[in-house]
C-alpha cells in the first residue's frame, strides 16, 4: 500500500512538472487545456442509458449473482466454488471503466473556472530592419507607449482555455506594426485576438544615427483561466 501510494505521488509530480511530451502540451501545474468541447445533451443520455441497461443486466445474470455473493460472505461464496479473485478483479475493471466514460463525457463537456484577462508582455527586440542596414543595430530600441491586452473569445471564455500565444512582428519606421507573423499559436480564435491587439501598440520608432529605424520583436500573450 505505501509502495502505490508512493508510486502514485511519484507520476502526480512529474506531470505537475511536464509542459510537453513532443506534441502533447501537458501544461503542467495548469493541466490540459484546448479541450474540445464534445459532450452534448445526446452524448450524456445515451451514455447513462446505455450504463443503466449494462449494470442491470449484470446485477440479474450469473456474474451478478456471483458478485452479491461475495459481497454478502466471501468466504463462504469461495467454499460454493466463485472464484473470489476473479470476481472482486473484474468489480474493479468495470467501475474504472465506468468511472473512465463519466470522466471523459465531463471533462469535453466544460471546464468551469474564473476568467483572468490576458497578461501581454513583449520581448527584446531580435535585431533590426530597415532604413539603419541589415546586420546594423540600432542606437536607441523602441519604446511602446501603448501595449493592449487581447480579450477572451466567446469559446474560450466558455472553455476555460489558456495557453501562450507568441507572435513575430515588426516595429517598422513609419510607427506601425507590420508583417505580424504567429510562431505559437492558440484555437479558438485567440491566436487572432492577439494579433488584433499587436496591432493596437503604440510606440516610438528605433532610432539609429538620428534616423528612425525598423526592429523586429517577439510579443508574448498569456491567456490564463482559473
Amino acid at each position: 500500500a505505501i509502495a502505490t501510494l508512493g508510486f502514485g505521488e511519484i507520476i502526480y509530480t512529474v506531470i505537475r512538472s511536464t509542459e510537453n511530451i513532443g506534441p502533447l502540451e501537458i501544461g503542467q501545474a495548469a493541466g490540459l487545456h484546448g479541450i474540445p468541447k464534445v459532450t452534448t445533451f445526446f452524448w450524456a443520455a445515451t451514455a447513462m442509458v446505455v450504463t443503466v441497461v449494462c449494470v442491470w443486466r449484470l446485477a440479474y445474470s450469473s456474474k451478478g449473482k456471483a458478485f452479491a455473493a461475495i459481497r454478502e460472505d466471501e468466504v463462504a461464496a469461495a467454499a460454493m466454488g466463485i472464484n473470489t479473485t476473479f470476481y472482486k478483479s473484474a468489480a474493479f475493471v468495470i467501475g474504472a471503466f465506468f468511472a473512465g466514460v463519466a470522466g471523459a463525457l465531463f471533462g469535453t463537456l466544460r471546464v468551469y473556472g474564473r476568467e483572468r484577462r490576458p497578461a501581454a508582455s513583449p520581448s527584446s527586440a531580435a535585431g533590426d530592419v530597415g532604413d539603419a542596414g541589415e546586420g546594423e543595430a540600432a542606437t536607441t530600441k523602441a519604446r511602446m507607449s501603448k501595449n493592449p491586452e487581447p480579450e477572451y473569445s466567446k469559446e474560450a471564455r466558455e472553455d476555460c482555455i489558456s495557453g501562450l500565444v507568441r507572435l513575430r512582428a515588426v516595429l517598422a519606421s513609419d510607427g506601425t506594426v507590420k508583417h505580424i507573423l504567429p510562431v505559437k499559436r492558440l484555437g479558438y480564435g485567440l491566436t487572432q485576438r492577439a494579433i488584433e491587439a499587436a496591432r493596437g501598440i503604440k510606440f516610438t520608432p528605433a532610432r539609429k544615427g538620428g534616423r528612425p529605424v525598423s526592429q523586429f520583436v517577439l510579443l508574448e500573450y498569456n491567456f490564463a483561466c482559473y
